[in-house]
């Protein structure tokens, strides 16, 4: 890979989060650009990279660990002068009302912001004008001393600990060591440590559960109750979670163990994606699991292409007992990926909705989750429920909820299991 220097890609604007070339004053032995497409809240170590000089004009980059850089946002109001970046000299600076499409230059190619306002790292490879190279010579000597020379690695990327993820609302996990003794307390997050490689750490997952490499002890019921003497007894150094899982017992099996604690974000596709990356720096397999967020991406990405053409269809998703499916859960995005709408609306709770409300509502395909008990040959003798128009003309479906409704690697799967639930056509 050719060697690069620090640059920024474009003056950020107040529209705008800043994307920042990265430093690589050695060789390296894998390109990061990729990470574009994930959620990019922590990078692999390069292991050419030494350090991001400080200074006046990076006030907010702080030199850290050559284990991993945490990414941080440009303030949005932040001082100017933070901003006097280097610029070409056709290139008017940037006004603060200006968005990346309305540039003077135009030059809108370097980055694109793919999801949200999160920021970005880039390696920029042969951007480097004769412009560019005119820039004080004092800066640059600033750049070279700072990097200094470092061999090229010749083994795999490996993680250098104490490492820091965000958990599902937040919270901040400090993992101090490799760790050895995995406890997966939820079916999802037991097949990710699994499909990233760590399968032979999973020492405890719930009973049922579908791995490849793993055969664990049981810990959890299928109803999600934890065996709090069995996590306990396992002995783990890292207990991984999500937040539906009662937390009285996943504090006592915490307290009981010492172990470090991730809570894996459960409610979209994008957080399936997010949990790859951060497991895979927990667990020391950052490139498998780069590899694995992005083939998530992409099979995610052909789904929605073979339905993009395909009328929204209007669904009743029943968990159980007339409970539907909420729009901010893994089983309500699934949905709304697949061109659907659910008629209990963004926000409908956990109460369950009356039939004859489910009737007037009108949806054209009522679907049902195989964990949540409902008989559809009930439904269609029940008087009440033969309102609904849907279940009378027989459009009702039924959604395996082993792979719907978990957050695990096999959210392709389930997205096409829906999609082809609610658009058939598209797929023959």
């Amino acid at each position: 890979m050719p060697e690069s220097h620090l640059l920024f890609t474009e003056t950020p604007a107040k529209e705008d989060v800043g994307a920042v070339g990265r430093v690589a004053c050695g060789k390296v032995d894998e390109p990061f650009v990729d990470i574009l497409h994930l959620c990019a809240r922590l990078l692999d170590r390069l292991d050419g990279f030494a350090c991001i000089p400080c200074g006046p004009r990076g006030p907010s980059l702080e030199c850290r660990s050559a284990a991993r850089v945490d990414l941080a946002t440009v303030s949005r109001d932040g001082d100017p002068d933070r901003r006097q970046l280097l610029l070409d000299p056709d290139e008017g600076a940037t006004r603060g009302h200006e968005a990346l499409g309305q540039r003077p230059h135009g030059r809108k190619g370097f980055v694109r912001l793919l999801r949200r306002e999160e920021p970005h790292f880039v390696i920029v490879h042969d951007l480097v004008t004769p412009r560019l190279l005119a820039l004080p010579l004092a800066a640059l000597a600033l750049v070279v001393t700072a990097c200094g020379e470092r061999s090229e690695p010749l083994g795999p990327l490996s993680e250098q600990y104490p490492v820091q993820v965000h958990s599902a609302g937040g919270a901040l996990v400090t993992v101090k060591e490799r760790p050895t003794r995995v406890v997966a307390l939820d079916p999802g997050a037991a097949q990710l440590v699994d499909r990233l490689g760590a399968g032979s750490r999973l020492v405890g997952a719930p009973a049922g559960v579908q791995l490849r490499d793993a055969h664990p002890a049981t810990v959890a019921l299928p109803s999600g109750a934890v065996d709090v003497q069995a996590v306990v007894g396992l002995h783990p150094d890292l207990i991984v979670a999500t937040p539906g899982t009662d937390p009285v017992d996943l504090d006592r099996a915490v307290q009981g163990t010492s172990a470090a604690l991730y809570v894996e974000p459960d409610s979209s596709v994008h957080d399936v994606e997010r949990a790859a990356v951060d497991l895979g720096f927990v667990l020391d397999r950052p490139v498998r699991a780069r590899q694995l967020a992005a083939s998530i991406e992409d099979g995610v990405q052909r789904v929605e292409r073979r339905v993009a053409h395909s009328p929204t269809v209007r669904v009743f998703v029943d968990t159980g007992f007339f409970v539907p499916a909420p729009a901010d859960s893994l089983l309500g995005d699934l949905v709304r990926r697949a061109h659907g709408e659910s008629v209990g609306g963004p926000n409908p709770g956990q109460e369950p909705l009356d039939p004859a409300r489910i009737a007037r509502l009108n949806p054209r395909l009522y679907l049902v989750t195989s964990a949540g008990g409902t008989n559809v040959a009930r439904l269609r003798r029940d008087p009440a429920t033969r309102r609904i128009r849907a279940i009378r003309e027989g459009h009702v479906a039924v959604l395996p909820s082993e792979l719907v409704e978990n957050a695990g690697p096999n959210v392709v799967e389930a997205l096409m299991v829906v999609a082809r639930t609610l658009h058939p056509h598209a797929f023959r």
